[in-house]
């Protein structure tokens, strides 16, 4: 799917980038405000032991403003502080160091005909089928990420990073989760 944006972005050219932040298809939408407003800039005061490169706040408030918008909802206080944190290492990658305590993860039950999934207050039961069908959509040893589609949008959970919910409509694969 990076392929696909990548293909779509450059027809478009960087005017037409910023027009798709209102397109319909909200996967589009999300991926459009993200290389529109995902700008490096040199970390002040400078760290030995970081990169010199962070993304800039005001446009990670930005993205954030065009994501609550889109979908309707604050991200989680740890998400966004994750975010603003964003580090850049120019012409390879971006991570985002995680400082402070993370969501505790869900609780997954597996039952002979059912698995019963918690997360805070939060509970989705899972026919044991659908479930045994979910993979991991990492190359490490996880827990299986559920995700479960309808027309316009997807669901999803996943014990190991503490997350459930109801997303935009979105492609995913092994190959390509997010």
């Amino acid at each position: 799917m990076a392929k696909a944006y990548k293909t779509l972005f450059m027809d478009v050219g960087v005017n037409g980038v910023k027009k798709l932040i209102n397109d319909e298809d909200t996967s589009i939408a999300l991926e459009a405000a993200w290389e529109t407003h995902r700008k490096a800039v040199k970390r002040e005061p400078a760290d030995r032991n970081r990169t010199p490169w962070v993304f800039d706040k005001k446009q990670i408030e930005q993205f954030l403003g065009v994501f609550a918008k889109r979908l309707k909802a604050e991200p989680p206080a740890w998400w966004r502080a994750t975010l603003l944190k964003g580090e850049v290492f120019p012409r390879m990658h971006h991570g985002f160091p995680v400082e402070g305590e993370l969501p505790a993860p869900a609780k997954v039950d597996v039952q002979k005909d059912e698995v019963i999934i918690t997360s805070r207050k939060q509970v989705t039961r899972l026919p044991k089928a659908v479930y045994d069908k979910v993979a991991s959509f990492v190359d490490i040893d996880a827990d299986p990420v559920a995700l479960w589609g309808e027309e316009r949008g997807v669901s999803g959970v996943s014990s190991s990073f503490g997350w459930r919910g109801r997303f935009p409509s979105v492609k995913l694969s092994p190959e390509n989760p997010f």
